[in-house]
């Protein structure tokens, strides 16, 4: 067996299921290798590529034997690309939430040793494609599948779409994405179109060289509002280029309502603005959620697949069971979607969060909606805890907490001053299975007891699965 799994070695492998981070698992004499996009049940050939003592990597040189639940993908792409929006479009979506659930399951038990004795099965997307409201296009070199087409001018190497997985500077030239919308590749087809002709170079991560740098497309599906924001790498050709651009745009795609020119000077592949212009209508879109309204400029931060925060809003509800004198703390509240929505089942929310352009947009998404029980806190969430603990009259102390970390989970010090705070409920909503496990698994080492676990997909054919639990406190 040392033989064939050496780094380098070509070997025949059968995947047996999926991992948590969508790689396919096969099993030599009880070794486990991962293999880059495989699916249960195909058989292939592998190479591989890093080899440790407890584990091996691998990816796909050739399909010696399908999958029998391999079906054949939307994506045109799929085949023959490395792309990384999509992972699993050649699963049905009924396999997906099964391997995601089980992923779940072993993820809360492996990491945070947290059995139960069922979980929820996970409520799955009302729409499996074009159910993205946001997308993150990058010019960069272009990705060849077979390096012969690549020109010999390297002027000519223009790509605009999708970065390839496991590469920062690689971009796979996207045409027809099936993640957003339809007319969004229309419209990139035309932002390509103009950009390779206008003259000036896309931007190269290698070099920090060039001017066009990212497309943003971001789209409120419950009112249509459209907006495309351009970031280039400086604002001098603005007029020359940006604006001409702007206006071909209006005239071949009338569905945007609004257009932004960003720059970003800086060398970090980050599809942010330090400056922003805008080309056209309000600068922002407004979207819909429940009875709330949402403002999303370019740079807020808003769940991606609107109608199934919806659904996640609503089963934080269901799963808090709220009572009218309720005082909630929502931790990492962002722009305050989730305080908003669930405002009108309690006595008060304080959000709590970090970054201070969130708590703009929070507070003036409460005046959109004429939401007075709402009040927020710009700062280290540690602290703000620490000085809430300290100040706030017992009678004011929260009932529930609900907490939507990012995906490194609570810092240490949070956890230990929501345990000081001791309210009688935890919602903690995760976009990542492994922090999830090992927060659940502090706190129900001290007073509280997990007592429901939920999946909610929110990205299909992808490996990333939402997951809200319930924690109680022990009487």
């Amino acid at each position: 067996m040392e033989e064939s799994l050496r780094k380098g070695a070509e070997t025949e492998l059968t995947i047996e299921k999926l991992a948590f981070g969508g790689h396919g698992i096969s099993k030599m004499d009880n070794f486990t290798i991962f293999v880059d996009r495989a699916i249960p049940g195909q058989v292939v050939r592998a190479k591989i590529y890093q080899k440790k003592q407890n584990y091996a990597k691998a990816r796909v040189l050739s399909l010696i034997a399908q999958s029998p639940d391999a079906i054949q993908p939307e994506c045109p792409h799929f085949d023959i690309s490395n792309c990384g929006g999509c992972l699993f479009q050649n699963l049905p979506y009924s396999k997906q939430l099964e391997f995601k659930s089980d992923q779940v399951a072993e993820t809360l038990a492996h990491i945070g040793g947290l059995k139960l004795n069922t979980i929820a099965l996970p409520i799955p997307s009302e729409d499996i494609f074009f159910y993205r409201n946001k997308m993150e296009f990058s010019f960069d070199e272009r990705w060849y599948a077979d390096l012969s087409q690549k020109p010999a001018e390297p002027e000519r190497d223009f790509a605009l779409g999708l970065h390839i997985s496991k590469f920062y500077n690689k971009v796979f030239d996207v045409t027809d994405c099936k993640l957003f919308s339809p007319e969004s590749n229309h419209i990139l087809n035309t932002i390509r179109r103009f950009s390779q002709e206008s003259g000036l170079n896309s931007y190269n991560s290698r070099l920090n060289s060039g001017f066009w740098r990212f497309v943003t497309m971001r789209q409120a599906k419950n009112t249509n509002g459209l907006m495309v924001s351009i970031i280039t790498a400086d604002a001098r050709q603005q007029s020359d280029m940006i604006e001409p651009l702007a206006k071909q745009l209006q005239k071949n795609h009338p569905d945007i309502t609004t257009m932004i020119h960003g720059i970003n000077r800086r060398s970090a592949q980050i599809a942010t603005s330090d400056q922003q212009h805008i080309l056209s209508g309000s600068g922002y879109i407004v979207e819909v959620l429940g009875n709330y309204r949402f403002r999303i400029s370019p740079n807020s931060f808003f769940q991606t697949n609107t109608r199934q925060a919806e659904k996640l809003y609503q089963r934080i509800v269901e799963l808090a069971e709220f009572e009218p004198n309720d005082i909630v703390y929502d931790l990492y509240t962002g722009t305050g979607t989730i305080a908003i929505f669930i405002s009108n089942h309690v006595r008060k929310v304080v959000g709590f969060e970090l970054v201070e352009e969130a708590i703009v947009d929070a507070r003036m998404n409460c005046e959109l909606n004429a939401v007075e029980n709402c009040e927020f806190k710009a700062g280290d969430i540690r602290h703000e805890l620490k000085k809430a603990i300290a100040d706030t009259a017992k009678s004011e102390m929260p009932s529930v907490v609900i907490a939507d970390p990012p995906r490194i989970g609570m810092h240490p010090a949070v956890v230990r001053e929501v345990l000081r705070l001791a309210p009688k409920r935890i919602i903690y909503v995760s976009c990542n299975p492994a922090t999830l496990a090992r927060d659940l698994q502090a706190f129900t080492e001290q007073d509280y007891i997990l007592d429901f676990v939920q999946p909610i997909d929110m990205f299909p054919h992808t490996a990333h699965i939402e997951v809200i639990s319930r924690l109680i406190r022990k009487i």
